[in-house]
């Protein structure tokens, strides 16, 4: 692998060039066209040690080193910006994080273990039969909890309906 020198000016030019077939769209507000710029003139510095003549012309190298740095950089802001993630001077000022910065899965995570505590005990008052046809109706059919209970489908459709009525009692389920 041979090093070589670029012209400034064509690798001005080709940056140009890929930079105004970016949607603005897709350009994210905390990047404007010279963050890009930079940020493809530091992927050239980088890559042009690996540049082979032998395997492509001076051009094509830039064209694929341009191309890359700038898809990278535009699906890493995509990336952050649908993670939630914020840089830090998004925080200037800020004494604590707002709850906006609160990860969402973990509020769901939270309201399904409260969630679960709730069935739990409206479950744990049922009668004892009721109890197992509702622990079978979790993972099974009706036609199935029927099967393992020896019981006929009819009888855990009359259950289900036991089921409901508590759960509505509850406040758990609307009337």
């Amino acid at each position: 692998m041979t090093a070589v020198v670029f012209d400034i000016e064509q690798v001005d030019r080709q940056i140009d060039f890929h930079l105004r077939r970016v949607p603005t769209h897709r350009i994210p507000p905390h990047l404007d066209g010279d963050d890009l710029r930079q940020i493809v003139y530091v992927a050239m510095i980088e890559s042009h040690t690996h540049y082979d003549p032998a395997r492509s012309s001076p051009n094509t190298f830039r064209d694929r080193v341009i191309r890359r740095s700038v898809r990278e950089q535009l699906s890493r802001s995509r990336w952050r910006k649908n993670r939630g993630e914020r840089s830090l001077s998004d925080y200037v000022g800020e004494r604590e994080p707002s709850h906006d910065d609160v990860r969402a899965d973990e509020l769901l995570r939270n309201e399904k273990y409260v969630f679960r505590g709730e069935v739990r005990a409206v479950i744990d008052a049922m009668p004892e039969e009721l109890q197992r046809c509702c622990e079978l109706l979790m993972y099974y059919t009706p036609e199935e909890a029927a099967e393992k209970m020896g019981i006929p489908t009819i009888y855990v459709l009359r259950k289900m309906d036991k089921i409901r009525s508590a759960f509505r009692k509850a406040g758990m389920m609307p009337e």
